[in-house]
């Protein structure tokens, strides 16, 4: 699959684990009517965000090498520019606070965003973008998405009242899945008819110009709902440092380094997914994007298991299923290359990576103060984006180190799946893994409901 451990926020979610409503969400009432009109506007701001995923970000790799980049550019777009969008966003409570409204510098972010999309549409028109504008305007997409979600969760938490906020955002997290699937198909079909026309990189016009839509009228949605709110009450700043002084301290800060050691070891392999695909074993464009889809689908379906899972045995349990889900998921594409087996090989992916990100949601997020979650998640989004870029960058080292080529790929994602590994010793300093009996016993008693 393509690995991401990433919560999915309407506002530009980044790589990361998770988004707190925190305990207070909704302690504002509000008029039944307003309260209406911003859960569905909310909820349908979610969907076109998805939908830019799906068409836009989740095919900026796959652009990268139908424009001949090579193996490395091709996996390193999808993390350097991500590292340098969340140094911009370490800003964002100074710009937050110079803006007056949460509400107002989202929105505003989203159509950043959405034009970042322009010069990748202008440029697959023109034939030809220069790996330096590819990643400036990739950076430009990180920065935006990445400066947005810091305030967008505390701001949302303003609006949704506590007592439906579980079954809604559950529902409408399922519901971004569907939708980035749905983009992910179009943007399948719409490559590999252009493809079949020979004017691969007319699809990918089309693609980016669907995004830019999709995200502008995102955008047009975040500025029409309610603020009752628009500064947090008693607002405290955290600074990096005192983040990072926060590792030192109990489970919390244990939890903290385990989270991004297994970024770090995820992204030395996850980001030359696309280039495996599509360069080394030249699938089409349908079949990868099957490939991805089947992993977000898996995500989709496994939601509600892992979360009867956690209530039945604890969340610690739930991130032990999900680290040792995750162990061998990029080793899996090592042992055959037929596309059955690496539809199986993204399912479980899928499912296994589901868990561990609910895990570290509930585990990190929930405890973040609302008057510090602006600049907490300011803060975290910097030091996962550091383990992200950390990673691939290890991993480009190591390609080259191997030789490139489908041998070194190989070697590649089976170095990852070792490094996996070795960070189970810090997640049992958080916690012993449950019984074996346990996992067997949640099994059995698992039937499934939307």
């Amino acid at each position: 699959m393509v690995e991401e451990t990433r919560e999915d926020t309407p506002a530009g979610g980044t790589r990361t684990a998770g988004r707190s409503l925190g305990a207070d969400a909704g302690r504002l009432e509000r008029p039944p009517g307003a309260l209406r009109a911003d859960l569905r506007t909310i909820w349908v701001d979610g969907l076109a965000w998805a939908l830019m995923v799906g068409m836009g970000e989740l095919y900026i790799a796959a652009f990268a090498v139908a424009l001949g980049h090579g193996e490395t550019v091709a996996g390193l777009v999808s993390t350097v520019p991500l590292l340098v969008g969340a140094t911009v966003q370490l800003l964002t409570p100074t710009l937050v606070e110079l803006v007056g409204s949460q509400r107002r510098f989202v929105a505003a972010c989203a159509l950043v965003q959405a034009a970042s999309f322009l010069p990748m549409l202008a440029c697959a028109i023109l034939g030809d973008m220069p790996a330096w504008a590819l990643y400036g305007s990739a950076a430009a997409y990180w920065a935006a998405g990445l400066s947005s979600h810091p305030p967008w969760s505390t701001w949302v938490a303003t609006l949704v009242p506590a007592r439906v906020r579980i079954r809604y955002f559950a529902r409408r997290h399922r519901m971004l899945h569907v939708f980035q699937v749905l983009g992910l198909f179009a943007g399948g079909w719409i490559l590999q008819v252009c493809a079949a026309a020979e004017s691969p990189l007319l699809g990918f016009a089309l693609l980016f110009g669907f995004a830019t839509v999709a995200r502008v009228y995102s955008s047009a949605l975040l500025a029409r709902q309610g603020e009752v709110e628009p500064m947090p009450r008693d607002a405290r700043r955290v600074g990096f440092l005192e983040y990072l002084g926060r590792f030192r301290h109990g489970a919390d800060g244990r939890v903290l380094v385990y989270i991004l050691s297994l970024q770090f070891a995820a992204y030395v392999s996850a980001p030359y997914f696309a280039p495996y695909m599509l360069e080394t074993l030249e699938l089409g464009y349908l079949e990868y994007m099957a490939l991805v889809a089947s992993a977000v689908a898996a995500k989709f379906a496994a939601t509600p298991l892992h979360g009867r899972f956690a209530e039945r045995h604890g969340v610690r349990a739930l991130m032990w299923l999900g680290a040792l889900g995750t162990v061998p998921t990029s080793a899996m594409w090592i042992l055959s290359d037929d596309f059955a087996w690496l539809l199986c090989a993204q399912v479980f992916g899928g499912f296994a990576w589901a868990a561990w990100e609910l895990a570290t949601l509930l585990t990190f997020f929930e405890s973040i103060p609302h008057e510090e979650r602006t600049s907490v998640l300011a803060c975290h989004n910097f030091a996962n984006a550091c383990a992200v870029a950390g990673g691939s960058l290890v991993g480009a080292a190591l390609l080259s180190a191997f030789g490139g080529g489908a041998t070194g790929l190989m070697w590649l994602f089976g170095a990852s799946s070792v490094l996996r590994l070795f960070t189970l010793p810090l997640l049992r300093r958080v916690g012993p893994p449950p019984s074996a009996a346990a996992f067997l016993e949640n099994a059995r008693s698992f039937k499934w409901s939307p």
